[in-house]
């Protein structure tokens, strides 16, 4: 297969602004947190080309209109991801990706790195009608292959150019609710945003059981991170569960490395556009 499936529809456009509105609420509430002097990485997630702070990855309570929303997107996705993944997946990412006006276009990167058995699934979400001046998502397909990852990663300028420039685009330039699954392995990436509003994205990606990716750290709050399996979704969706999911869940805290970077700048724009690149590995070379 491509390794991409859009949908359209996957949330109603009413549920899909009122998810927007709710992200904005807790943008706000981060970006004060930040400014305030905690760790930039308790709320935000590195973002591969930050572009001076033009772009964001929000780690996202599970709020009940967030809840809402992962119930509404699983009523129709969850028995597709429990075929490819297991019905042991694990919630993997949860939060909202944003690009600002003048946001330059990311490298084009995999969210994986190449493994035989399929590692992930993700779901970008539309929070809002996108026209390709906003930057919508690039992707690659059949890019999830070993000859697509290691022409890619094969440490030659040429073989790389040739992969990106041999392999057809796909530029999908969703409605309010559409949404667009995609394989972790596959290449894709933001585009730049020409327009004069934000551009914003809900994703969630669910990760079979037992895998362990080695190219990034997920973008998920540390205290719902391995506590969330796609069988259990009647507990944590709901009020009452996921209460209980936190109050069994160990304090968030940040890693040694996390806490070396909690620098003291006032604004998160100045955090994210002080943060260094952290993607190079054997994966994703800088």
């Amino acid at each position: 297969g491509e390794g991409l499936l859009p949908i359209n529809g996957l949330l109603s456009a009413q549920s899909a602004t009122r998810l927007g509105a709710e992200v904005d609420s807790q943008m706000h509430i981060c970006q004060a947190a930040v400014a305030s002097g905690e760790p930039v990485f308790k709320h935000f997630a590195e973002v591969l080309t930050p572009s001076a702070g033009l772009r964001s990855d929000l780690k996202l309570e599970l709020s009940p209109v967030v809840q809402a929303a992962l119930h509404e997107a699983l009523g129709t996705l969850a028995p597709l991801l429990g075929a490819l993944l297991g019905a042991d997946a694990n919630l993997w990412e949860l939060a909202a990706l944003s690009s600002d006006p003048g946001a330059v276009q990311q490298d084009v990167h995999p969210d994986t790195c190449w493994e035989p058995e399929l590692t992930a699934l993700v779901v970008f979400v539309a929070l809002h009608d996108m026209n390709h001046a906003m930057g919508p998502t690039v992707v690659l397909p059949q890019t999830h292959t070993q000859s697509a990852h290691a022409a890619f990663n094969g440490g030659k300028c040429g073989s790389r150019y040739a992969l990106l420039c041999g392999t057809s685009h796909r530029v999908p330039c969703p409605r309010c609710g559409d949404a667009l699954l995609i394989d972790s392995r596959v290449l894709h990436c933001g585009g730049a945003n020409r327009s004069t509003r934000r551009r914003t994205l809900f994703y969630f990606t669910f990760l079979r059981s037992g895998m362990a990716p080695k190219l990034r750290r997920s973008s998920i709050l540390e205290r719902l991170r391995d506590r969330c399996r796609l069988d259990d979704t009647a507990r944590w969706l709901s009020v009452d569960g996921i209460a209980d999911v936190l109050a069994r869940s160990p304090e968030e805290g940040e890693s040694v490395k996390e806490r070396k970077r909690s620098l003291k700048y006032m604004t998160h724009e100045e955090l994210l556009g002080a943060s260094e690149d952290e993607h190079g590995s054997d994966c994703l070379p800088q």
